[in-house]
């Protein structure tokens, strides 16, 4: 068995490089970055199952253990080497030679358009949303970053976090678009201007949005959340550079999983760090290939096949089905393996590897279908992207994107079918791209029209 693991292993990493053009963690790219997320938080954990370390309490409420387990073990390799096979397919369909392009995409110079017009319109925008973040803290009752360190012993984070997960500012759309997605967006662009140009007032933007975002990344005590957003500025960093030394990428590493150990002590984890099936080391090994068994062992052995009922209710609409039929399989399995956390109201989701929900939508041809898709997705991501002029917006874009990809991989397929996170993301940044960097031309109209109203005011205060 160790043999077979260590094959697939290697296999998987080759093709994976040629995929994504380096592996060099101080180069991060959409495709490297899926892979070290992959390896991490479903590869190892299902080698290590299949290796006798299968003592982790997800295991324990599979109804058919030992049969679950292989076939995720079995998929999970499957797919560490088919996802890049298929994305070095769609490359050569595409033309894209990752390795060239990529390289030479690194070590373009930034361009930057109508600066001076822009930071006027971005700091408009910014200043309504931090204004309705305000409200929404206060219609909270607290800020729940400072909670977590002032916090009562008797206070429950899961009943509070559910509590907090239906509230909102005047409107559930303005509090979810433009407090909780658009925050850490501007922070992301305010920050890539501020490396570019190197001014006082972007600095200040940037610092004003960062404090913002990581009240919106914590606001439901989680401690994901606020490391990914800290992650997209460090690859923001390394496009900007070119790349950084494998050193400083540890470095940080090393800082961002002391901020997920911090989190854990400070929400009542009494374990030990190092405790392979508990705590943060069980979350990230074991989690996620658990939650995967789950699907196998669940459909359609006690559910029916759920058949897209995990579209968003958007997608079912357009197919002509009722929206109130959507049900994520997260959720399903959460309902049925979590049923005491359910009726505690603490529950969440049960979020896994994107082939958990294929298979629980459409079975193995779901998974097969995901796999293909899912390549597509990141070949034609990293197409775009290195076709774009490299300006502190695109910066931003491969940033985001490379980290919401790899949130995504783990969070449902259904989501690289329609996701509304990813295409306000790409609206919002195509929007800066085209009308403030890629020619100016609307930037140039507004200009002008501004240039002609402030000689008729002058014209006019003369009389």
């Amino acid at each position: 068995m160790l043999i077979l693991i260590i094959i697939v292993f290697v296999l998987s990493t080759i093709l994976f490089k040629k995929a994504a053009g380096t592996l060099n963690i101080g180069k991060l790219n959409i495709i490297s970055y899926v892979y070290y997320i992959f390896m991490l938080q479903s590869f190892i954990g299902a080698s290590l199952i299949m290796l006798g370390w299968d003592e982790h309490y997800t295991l324990s409420y599979l109804l058919n253990r030992e049969k679950s387990s292989s076939i995720t073990a079995v998929v999970i390799w499957l797919i560490a080497i088919f996802l890049p096979l298929l994305i070095l397919l769609f490359q050569k369909i595409l033309r894209l030679d990752i390795k060239k392009e990529y390289s030479a995409y690194l070590s373009k110079r930034i361009t930057v358009g109508k600066e001076d017009l822009f930071f006027g319109c971005f700091a408009i925008v910014s200043v309504i949303c931090i204004f309705l973040l305000i409200g929404f803290l206060f219609n909270i009752g607290y800020i729940p970053l400072l909670k977590q360190f002032f916090s009562p012993s008797d206070f429950n984070f899961a009943l509070e976090r559910a509590r907090i997960n239906a509230s909102y500012f005047i409107h559930p759309y303005i509090s979810n678009i433009l407090v909780l997605m658009l925050i850490p967006l501007l922070s992301y662009i305010s920050f890539s201007y501020f490396v570019a140009m190197r001014t006082k007032r972007w600095a200040i933007l940037s610092i004003v949005l960062f404090i913002a975002s990581v009240i919106v990344k914590t606001y439901k005590f989680e401690k994901s959340p606020l490391v990914f957003y800290f992650v997209v500025f460090i690859l923001i960093y390394i496009y900007f550079r070119g790349g950084i030394k494998f050193v400083y990428m540890a470095g940080m590493a090393f800082v961002l999983g002391g901020i997920i150990v911090v989190f854990y002590f400070l929400q009542g984890f009494t374990g030990t760090i190092f405790d392979i099936y508990n705590g943060p080391m069980g979350r990230t090994l074991f989690t996620e290939v658990g939650t995967l068994a789950y699907c196998f062992d669940l459909f359609p052995n006690v559910f029916g096949f759920l058949n897209g009922r995990s579209f968003t209710p958007t997608i079912l609409k357009l197919l002509g089905k009722d929206s109130s039929e959507y049900l994520r399989s997260s959720q399903l399995t959460m309902a049925f393996y979590g049923s005491e956390k359910v009726y505690d109201g603490s529950a969440g989701v049960m979020n896994t590897l994107f082939a958990g929900e294929a298979y629980a939508n459409w079975g193995g041809s779901g998974v097969v279908f995901s796999v293909i898709w899912v390549a597509f997705i990141l070949a034609l991501l990293m197409y775009v992207i290195l076709r774009l002029k490299k300006t502190p917006s695109t910066v931003s874009l491969l940033a985001i994107l490379t980290t919401k990809i790899g949130l995504m991989l783990e969070g449902g397929f259904c989501d690289f079918i329609y996701s509304f996170d990813i295409i306000f993301t790409l609206a919002l940044v195509f929007s800066i791209y085209i009308c403030f960097e890629k020619n100016g031309r609307i930037a140039n109209l507004i200009d002008s029209q501004q240039r002609k109203l402030k000689g008729r005011i002058q014209k006019w205060s003369r009389f």
